[in-house]
């Protein structure tokens, strides 16, 4: 397998299409109502012969004759076709028109609203060609931006792709500006990823600053916190819902004031409570707080009153949970004048909140500014925190630089140098993962747009193998803010957005094995996106990610809306299964 090929796609050169048929996709809509109103069962597994008739392979598996195409001419091949043992799949083709450079487009019903593994059967059917390349896209998003891999003639590969339909029908496009697009078979499965249920939210969410945070409890059922604007009004607020076994249930109110409440944190307590930090101006409060709440069955209840520094603000906050269940917190505080942004730490005490002191960290003698927390505690029962640090010397100069402390013998203690090593480098927007078994801070980072992954050794920052930490291989790299979970086992996991070609950007997940970062159960991550960032814009990150018990990502994240594109968006939690 030749892992981490473009977009959310697995590339092998092997005969594919080869296993055991997958189990029918339970989905929200399972029946399509055809033009005349009758009512159409569509069941999986779907296998197209693209360019051929009805007939049944070497392994008893029927395929239906070719349908649902636009463009493009059968070309027929009788050569024996290398890395497969069903030649007859690949030497039917379906290829573009040469005079008109048309592609190729499918359009296939499927049982409803889903999750679906595409796998599409690919061979180059003409002996000269070594060069042909094609853009693939699924449901109108580009999936391959340059598929090269057609590199030896009569030879059989297959491309994967999870891709997640929101409306009847799977549509395809096989696109080209050089020699015509070519395929030789699809079928369509059950994914391993799965939708899990509707929204948990009961209106759409308009311009969320934050992502959503999201926690699993003992059971592997997911609490999801997020911001919500309701339409044609400035009120940002923060809720909560929980999945019960078969819907979304919303936990009470708006968690903030009734002005303006954004950057939660989810955590669940010991009792399996879920408990949400997060930043809110109330009108009876001067300036922005930090606020905690627990839900205690039928109601959010304060915990410990609003966390504050006497005469400074919060610009942002993260949140943890100590061994003994207690809340800490981690926000940037600043003054009145808007200055001296400090990390301010503090530690829930069953009563109140107890400051645990700030990390005096200023490497700056012009416009510093302290950013992005995040907070985690280790086995030992030892607070560690990162930021990012955006400032400039008087000659204009401007850095970044991520910092790494760890509380110990009641005082703050650099981890390292600054992340990577030294001031060579630029790094921004760190996520924190501690080794359970000892401790080990791991950090992933931005550098220049790349996604670089840190430990720490001997006290120094070590990098990780970065094989594998990248959306779209060969692709200039716009990357967004990385999150980085540590499983039970010490295994970590990111979870990254990366622009790419055509301003869109892709989310992608990968697991360290030791080696290298490879896709999840050897496949890349299924996930698409919302946002289409103009030129020069940032990419951004509105994903959250969560390991269950037995290290199986969940994430939660801002998606499309099935009704159109330019509505507000709904948030949805998708769940992995291998």
């Amino acid at each position: 397998m030749l892992l981490g090929f473009a977009g959310t796609a697995l590339l092998a050169a092997c005969g594919g299409a080869e296993g055991p048929d997958e189990p029918t996709l339970q989905h929200e809509e399972p029946t399509l109502q055809n033009h005349d109103q009758a009512v159409t069962t569509v069941t999986l597994p779907i296998r197209i012969n693209v360019g051929g008739g009805a007939f049944t392979d070497i392994n008893g598996r029927p395929w239906e004759a070719d349908r649902g195409y636009v463009g493009g001419q059968v070309l027929q091949v009788t050569d024996p076709i290398a890395g497969t043992s069903n030649d007859s799949l690949y030497q039917s083709v379906r290829m573009g028109d040469w005079w008109h450079n048309t592609g190729i487009s499918y359009e296939i019903p499927v049982p409803g609203p889903g999750i679906y593994t595409v796998q599409l059967l690919l061979m180059e059917p003409d002996e000269t060609v070594t060069n042909r390349e094609m853009r693939i896209l699924a449901e109108g998003e580009t999936f391959v931006p340059q598929y090269k891999d057609l590199q030896i003639p009569l030879r059989a590969y297959t491309l994967n792709m999870d891709v997640a339909v929101r409306d009847g029908a799977l549509n395809l496009d096989l696109m080209t500006d050089g020699l015509p697009a070519v395929l030789s078979a699809i079928e369509v499965t059950a994914s391993k990823w799965k939708w899990l249920g509707l929204s948990p939210q009961a209106s759409n969410i308009a311009d969320p600053i934050d992502a959503p945070s999201l926690a699993l409890d003992a059971n592997n059922r997911p609490f999801v916190a997020w911001e919500e604007r309701p339409s044609y009004t400035s009120t940002l607020n923060v809720y909560v819902a929980r999945w019960t076994g078969s819907a979304y249930e919303r936990l009470g109110g708006s968690l903030g004031s009734d002005t303006r409440a954004g950057n939660p944190t989810l955590l669940m307590d010991p009792t399996g409570a879920p408990v949400v930090t997060f930043l809110d101006s109330t009108p009876s409060i001067s300036g922005t707080h930090v606020r905690v709440r627990r839900w205690n069955g039928t109601a959010w209840t304060e915990v410990g009153g609003p966390v504050s520094v006497e005469g400074r603000y919060a610009l942002a906050v993260a949140a943890a949970m100590d061994g003994q269940g207690r809340p800490v917190l981690a926000a940037v505080m600043y003054d009145r004048a808007q200055k001296n942004e400090r990390i301010s730490v503090f530690r829930f005490d069953g009563t109140s909140w107890v400051s645990l002191g700030d990390i005096p960290e200023s490497t700056s003698d012009w416009n510093e500014h302290t950013r992005h927390p995040v907070i985690a505690v280790d086995p030992s029962n030892r607070i560690v925190v990162a930021w990012d640090e955006w400032y400039g010397s008087r000659d204009f100069t401007i850095f970044e630089k991520t910092h790494v402390f760890r509380r110990e013998a009641n005082q703050w203690v650099r981890v390292g140098t600054p992340v990577p090593n030294g001031e060579s480098s630029m790094s921004e927007r760190p996520s924190l993962a501690l080794s359970p078994v000892d401790g080990t801070p791991w950090v992933a980072y931005l550098e220049s747009g790349r996604v670089k992954v840190v430990r720490e050794q001997s006290g120094a920052w070590v990098p990780v193998a970065p094989t594998g930490l990248e959306g779209w291989p060969g692709m200039p790299h716009d990357a967004g803010p990385p999150l980085l979970r540590m499983d039970a086992m010490g295994t970590p996991t990111v979870a990254l957005v990366e622009g790419g070609l055509y301003y869109e950007p892709r989310r992608f997940i990968r697991k360290f094995n030791g080696a290298a970062w490879v896709a999840v159960d050897g496949r890349v991550s299924p996930f698409d996106t919302t946002f289409a960032p103009v030129s020069g814009e940032d990419v951004h990150g509105d994903m959250a990610l969560a390991l269950s018990t037995s290290g199986q990502p969940v994430v939660a994240m801002f998606e499309q809306d099935p009704a159109g594109p330019y509505l507000p968006r709904i948030l949805r939690v998708r769940t992995f299964t291998p």
